[in-house]
């Protein structure tokens, strides 16, 4: 994946406006953050689209008893060792929820596949976000990145592996975005544009999955074409 390093920003940015530190105005919001790289970022499409906007849309369009706010914290060329500087900046907003999709640039930072490496260190950075949210009080959502490689690469499916490995161990919950798309009779590609960053239906899809698991209404079946679906009418009481 090409990438360029920047240094976290001094404010994170959401989906639709310049975001700020939470503050009296922001009383009865709900905020989600997201923490990820360029896929998160949503690189490839207009910032309307990306599955940080989408999610504030279905989060809000499903009639909440209180209004939601995406805050997005990603940037392109993120690893999982940036972690801890994106959570520093999500707790700023002060978040009922943080989102973490990451993990396809630790591999090609280091040069080569190296699963010693590799693999310890991908599952302390989650684990210790986890640990860090649940010390907060924050509820935590880990998502397994999806991949338009052919299965079989081995760092696609480490990722999917030990992203469940962590939510399990840890207590955290995990949507397996990357094992939805491979039960499906369309091709991954049909998701995920250039074998990492996700496509429009890509985004449409982890905006769907992400808004039902957080609404924890019915659960909604994303569709085959990755068209947005609404989001459980209900939350949770």
């Amino acid at each position: 994946m090409p990438a360029t390093f920047h240094p976290v920003p001094a404010e994170c940015l959401d989906s639709t406006r310049t975001a700020r530190p939470a503050s009296t105005e922001d009383e009865g919001v709900v905020t989600v953050a997201l923490l990820g790289d360029s896929s998160t970022q949503g690189i490839l499409l207009p910032p309307t689209m990306t599955y940080a906007a989408r999610l504030e849309r279905l989060l809000n369009g499903a009639a909440p008893p209180r209004p939601y706010r995406v805050v997005n914290c990603s940037f392109s060329g993120a690893g999982t060792f940036h972690l801890p500087e994106q959570l520093g900046h999500a707790f700023a907003y002060e978040p009922a929820v943080v989102v973490v999709y990451m993990g396809d640039n630790d591999e090609w930072i280091h040069g080569s596949y190296e699963p010693t490496l590799l693999r310890p260190r991908y599952t302390a950075r989650l684990g210790d976000v986890v640990e860090r949210c649940r010390a907060r009080g924050v509820r935590p959502i880990l998502l397994t990145p999806p991949s338009g490689r052919p299965w079989g690469f081995e760092w696609a499916q480490d990722m999917q592996i030990l992203t469940s490995e962590v939510g399990y161990t840890k207590g955290a919950e995990v949507i397996d975005v990357e094992g939805w798309i491979r039960d499906q009779v369309v091709p991954a590609y049909y998701f995920v544009a250039d074998l990492a960053h996700p496509n429009s239906p890509g985004h449409a899809l982890i905006a769907t999955m992400l808004a039902e698991r957080i609404l924890r209404g019915a659960p909604v079946e994303p569709s085959a074409d990755g068209t947005e679906v609404s989001a459980a009418s209900s939350p949770p009481g």
